[in-house]
């Protein structure tokens, strides 16, 4: 009775940080070469880059730790998704600067190799295939590593050594 009354207390979502921390990082796009339009649509993406370079390296670790906690691995997933989704709409409502154009196509790439992985994960999981499980956790933890490294911030040297 006492568990129940607390959830009702306290938000989901709540829940949800107490359990799972959010992860961002702070991205640097362009790091100081970009015109002032660029920059201006770098800022639009920059929050939810943080979120999706922070929840994805946090993802790597467990991935890489082989980590079994579900609701933290679901939380963390459910995040990173959020965040693609929410850099996808950015692109598609703001007009892409031209000097930027090749950016975003590797960044949009990028995400959808990670989104897969992630599927892939879930999928082998699902199949006891622990196989393939390590290989997807390698295919994801390279897209994130690229998107990391788009968004400006640095990589892992652990990442690095492959």
């Amino acid at each position: 009775m006492i568990v129940g009354t607390v959830a009702v207390l306290i938000a989901p979502d709540e829940i949800g940080n107490r359990v799972a921390p959010p992860v961002t990082v702070v991205s640097d796009i362009g790091a100081g070469t970009l015109s002032p339009e660029e920059q201006s649509y770098a800022d639009g993406l920059r929050p939810h880059l943080d979120v999706l370079v922070g929840e994805g390296r946090t993802l790597e670790n467990l991935g890489k730790a082989r980590s079994r906690n579900i609701v933290e691995l679901s939380l963390r997933m459910d995040r990173y998704r959020t965040a693609a989704r929410d850099i996808k709409q950015y692109i598609q409502v703001h007009s892409t600067p031209p000097g930027m154009a090749g950016f975003i196509t590797e960044l949009s790439q990028r995400i959808d190799e990670s989104l897969a992985a992630i599927d892939a994960s879930v999928e082998a999981i699902r199949r006891f295939d622990w196989n393939a499980l390590g290989q997807t956790v390698d295919n994801f933890s390279l897209a994130v590593d690229d998107i990391a490294r788009l968004a400006g911030t640095p990589v892992a040297a652990a990442s690095q050594a492959k």
